[in-house]
């Protein structure tokens, strides 16, 4: 198994990334920064609700991790 990068550093890659990929779209579509706001926050309500999703699956693998233990 090949060892991965500490999470902390690779959450410090995609931050960058994120940050460049917002600044290049900006400037193929000449876009100001009041019209962008909106669009990030429909994706960050996107990225809330997978997350949420996320932490259900995990909560229920978890209780069925433990009803297979009793």
């Amino acid at each position: 198994m090949q060892n991965q990068k500490p999470i902390i550093l690779r959450m410090e890659e995609a931050e960058q990334e994120l940050v460049d990929t917002v600044n290049a779209m900006i400037q193929k579509h000449s876009l100001p920064c009041f019209l962008v706001e909106p669009m990030i926050d429909k994706i960050h309500r996107q990225v809330i609700n997978g997350k949420a999703a996320e932490l259900a699956e995990a909560k229920a693998m978890e209780r069925e991790g433990s009803a297979d233990e009793n």
